[in-house]
Order: C-alpha cells, then structure tokens, then sequence
C-alpha cells in the first residue's frame, strides 16, 4: 500500500494544497514553510493513536488567509491510497472507501472539520464544530479507529529534535542547544 495523492484545505498554512506522490514521501524545506503542519494533516486522517482532542481543531488551525471569516469555514485533508489490492485484509477495510475501482484501484480517506451537522443556523464558535472521517465520497463512510489500525504510518522526527532527545536522554554533559534548556 502507499500513498498517493494527500490534498489540503484550509489548514494552518495550506489554502489548497493537490499532490500527487510517488513510492515514498520526504519533507523537506526551510525553517517555517509548513513541513510539520503537512505531517499534522496526514495525521488528522491516518494516525489511530491522535487524540479526539487533538482532532478537534482550534481557530489557529485554520489558513490565516480566511482573516475574520474562520467561524463557518471548513477544513479537509484526504489521503488517496494505491496497491492495496494484494493484502485481503486492507481490502476489507478499504473496500468501501474506493472512489476509482480502475484501471487502479484508489480508496480515499478523508478527515473533515466542519459546523455540526443539523446546527440550526450559521455556526457561532468552534462549540459549534465536528470533526468527521470518511471513506470513500460519502461523509456518512465513517471511517473508524481500528480500521486506521490497519494502515501502516511511520512518522519520523526532525533529526534536530532526534540529536536533541539523544544528547538529553544520554546523561552525557552537553551544552544547550538554543532555546533547549
């Protein structure tokens, strides 16, 4: 199985973001340009392990370019996913969630944090938000946990924060990197 393709809409510093990918993702890229928000997005979608609280977004969360317009917004990451066709059990849980049956076949995952479904009346604050996980193009294709489960995710450090951890977790004298104490 791999990704690939992972759209962004609306997150942190993501208006839209449409990416097609090959066998393997590297992120890379200079200092604040979004390489930890892009692994955020991917996951808001595929991580079992994230918290509902950390799924549940804050104003912060949303692309500053809505300025003022961020209550009523919505904000969508989906993760389109290949070569699964030989694992039966990633065909169970995918099955559903297929959105391109040929020449091959593509499921999607999408996670989307939106007003409330049946909210009387515009959205007012963030108490008035949901976030939801679906297969497919259907938003009522809940994706649940233990499906997730079954989708391997490797996500890496920084290797600045891995050499940081190291030198801290060694007990070796070290002098502080900047602004580690």
């Amino acid at each position: 199985m791999r990704i690939s393709r992972i759209g962004i809409a609306n997150f942190t510093n993501f208006q839209a973001l449409d990416i097609q990918t090959g066998n393997d993702i590297v992120v890379v890229g200079e200092n604040k340009v979004g390489k930890s928000n892009f692994i955020r997005a991917l996951q808001l979608v595929l991580d079992p392990g994230l918290s509902e609280r950390d799924r549940h977004l804050g104003l912060d969360d949303f692309w500053d370019g809505l300025g003022d317009d961020k209550i009523g917004a919505t904000i969508e990451v989906f993760v389109e996913l290949t070569d699964f066709t030989n694992d039966e059990r990633l065909m169970a849980h995918l099955c559903d969630c297929v959105v391109e049956p040929e020449p091959e076949m593509v499921a999607r995952l999408t996670y989307r944090f939106q007003p409330q479904a049946g909210l009387d009346g515009d959205p007012e604050s963030l108490a008035d938000y949901e976030y939801v996980i679906f297969g497919g193009d259907d938003p009522d294709m809940s994706v649940n946990r233990s499906a997730r489960r079954m989708l391997p995710l490797d996500i890496q450090g920084a290797l600045r924060d891995a050499e940081k951890e190291t030198l801290r977790n060694s007990g070796l004298p070290h002098a502080p990197f900047e602004g580690v104490p």
